[in-house]
């Protein structure tokens, strides 16, 4: 009678394994998820941004052009790349990068020499967006800028 009361030996490594296989399984559909997940995020975060076709972001407000005055120049910051737009007389408007191509410093308006000066390695850009001293290797980026109806707008747009 006592053996009838003790539970069964063979019984009992079957039941381990069908709750240890439960387990193993489980883990892995937990970490099955949890590697989609991350492969997920790495995948977002290396993918380029997509580029809208709106032509709300391809043009930027600046503000009234009363607020420029000629020779002083505005810092416009926008998602991908700062801008200085400089107005260089009463009927020009520019608007150049406010990165350097040297390490990509933000480069400050010099109003007293009229450049755009490179707070970091001392180069220096004209009007133009020429290296005029330093080390920078290329020039900076220039876009068109218009107004209209008093307000001014810098095209975005590769030219």
């Amino acid at each position: 009678m006592a053996a009838d009361t003790l539970p069964d030996a063979e019984n009992q490594p079957v039941e381990d394994a069908g709750r240890r296989s439960f387990f193993n399984r489980l883990f892995q559909i937990v970490m099955g998820l949890w590697g989609v997940a991350f492969i997920t995020v790495v995948v977002s975060y290396i993918k380029a941004p997509r580029e809208s076709k709106g032509i709300e972001e391809k043009i930027k407000r600046v503000g009234p052009l009363s607020e420029l005055q000629v020779g002083s120049a505005k810092f416009v910051a926008d998602e991908l790349q700062p801008w200085w737009v400089i107005r260089t007389s009463s009927d020009e408007i520019i608007a150049l990068s406010a990165t350097c191509t040297h390490l990509r410093c933000i480069l400050q308006w010099d109003k007293d020499s009229g450049r755009l000066v490179c707070p970091c390695h001392a180069g220096a850009f004209d009007l133009n967006g020429n290296v005029v001293s330093g080390p920078p290797p290329r020039s900076l980026t220039r876009r068109d800028c218009n107004t209209r109806g008093g307000i001014v707008y810098v095209n975005l747009n590769p030219s």
